[in-house]
């Protein structure tokens, strides 16, 4: 039916713990607020010190947790196509209808297919896993919007194809950019894709394959960068073990491999035996629920701790280093990231435990000269108030949501990218 969001039983990767639950079809929900864009300026090379060097690891996937046939046999063949976390080419409707062990060996964060945008539903996992096809920018910003997809790179891609999805439709070019910038306003990959976007559009007067090019090429850069972060973190913290990290920064995130769970992948790629501590990360539980998820897919252990044990867990459970993503890093090195990163990372200087940002060049807004002009997103309070669709906060008590916190540079040990550390203004860190 026109207007509304199709869905399609999604590629699930062939593992000795492969669901059994058949993918559901569903659209994205609907509803939100709009949020003003800023502008900024790109990252010149003089912030960016010298890369750590290439970690001579021999691949990009963990050794363990797949059948023999996985590893030996359809991996290499995988890896000579580029596919990497990437699922199979078919078209959408040769996947409709079919088993997941039949489709393909992959799950996927996002997929464009034809004239639609194919999202894996966040919101349900790890429950269930659920593919959601969006037709039109609208539905594409409910995404965004909503959750459905989240993670600040991914954020960019998805916007980038929703204005592909426009200039399909014929929309009117200031209807979909105004739109899809309204969306969220913190992560500022959003509004460095559409800037991107926006040139392409004007230059090639809203032409789609113009634009869909465009969003191709954001979405392999996007790729890159994530397997240049894990080579550069994989250096940076050889012989660390014991890892921690809150929200989610991995394939989920981005357009797969990961920031912060792309240092992790490396490093056990490489040297092995690495074990990640996930913080829950309330109200979402996107550390509990997609961290935990992904990694368990990929057979790296993993160990969720809820929020208020982070300090406990520091002190006793002998973590090495914290990494996390961002949302958006200011001039200064101060980083904006899920709710909660600012006190982890306070945590982790009492403990002496070296706390690493992992983000793209992309995430960098030299705009903002600190962190208290990131602008903060703060969400429904029924995000709080209800847990599993059951009221838990009493209607008389009030609700503060912030999405998103910041953490000062001066906690940070380094933000690492895809070029090397980044080499904030005001900061002469070696």
């Amino acid at each position: 039916m026109d207007g509304m969001c199709e869905g399609y039983h999604g590629a699930k990767r062939i593992a000795n713990r492969l669901s059994h639950r058949p993918a559901i079809l569903r659209g994205p929900p609907k509803g939100g607020t709009r949020n003003p864009a800023p502008s900024f300026p790109t990252v010149p090379q003089e912030h960016i010190r010298m890369p750590l060097g290439r970690a001579a690891f021999p691949g990009d996937f963990p050794p363990s947790g797949r059948p023999a046939i996985f590893q030996f046999l359809l991996l290499p063949w995988l890896r000579s196509t580029g596919c990497g976390l990437r699922p199979f080419s078919l078209p959408a409707f040769w996947l409709s209808g079919l088993p997941a062990c039949i489709i393909g060996v992959m799950w996927f964060t996002l997929k464009f297919e034809g004239d639609k945008l194919i999202l894996l539903d966040q919101l349900r996992l790890p429950e269930e896993e659920v593919y959601t096809a969006c037709g039109t920018y609208v539905e594409v910003a409910d995404a965004i919007r909503n959750m459905v997809v989240r993670g600040a790179p991914a954020i960019g891609m998805t916007a980038a194809y929703g204005v592909t999805l426009g200039a399909m439709k014929g929309e009117p070019e200031d209807a979909v950019f105004s739109t899809l910038v309204g969306t969220r306003p913190t992560a500022v990959n959003l509004f460095w894709a559409l800037e991107r976007m926006r040139k392409v559009w004007r230059a090639s007067s809203g032409n789609p394959l113009r634009l869909l090019e465009e969003a191709r090429v954001i979405e392999r850069e996007d790729v890159e960068a994530c397997r240049a972060i894990g080579r550069n973190g994989a250096v940076l913290l050889a012989g660390k073990r014991k890892i921690m990290t809150i929200c989610n920064a991995g394939a989920l995130a981005t357009a797969g491999y990961g920031t912060a769970l792309g240092v992790v992948r490396a490093l056990h790629a490489r040297d092995g035996g690495v074990e990640v501590f996930a913080l829950e990360t309330r109200p979402y539980l996107q550390g509990a629920r997609l961290t935990a998820w992904e990694l368990d897919k990929d057979g790296i252990p993993v160990t969720v701790v809820t929020d208020n044990m982070a300090a406990w867990a520091m002190k006793t459970l002998g973590i090495e280093a914290m990494v996390t993503g961002a949302d958006r890093v200011a001039a200064n090195g101060d980083t904006a990231n899920k709710i909660g990163t600012y006190q982890a990372a306070v945590l982790a200087r009492h403990h002496d435990i070296p706390m690493y940002v992992a983000a793209p060049l992309s995430t960098v807004d030299l705009a903002l000269a600190h962190g208290e002009a990131i602008p903060i997103e703060h969400r429904s309070e029924n995000e709080v108030r209800f847990f599993a669709g059951k009221k838990i906060v009493p209607d008389g008590a009030r609700v503060w949501h912030p999405a998103f916190d910041v953490t000062p540079f001066e906690l940070i040990a380094g933000i690492i990218t895809e070029k090397g550390l980044f080499h904030p203004h005001g900061h002469a860190r070696h």
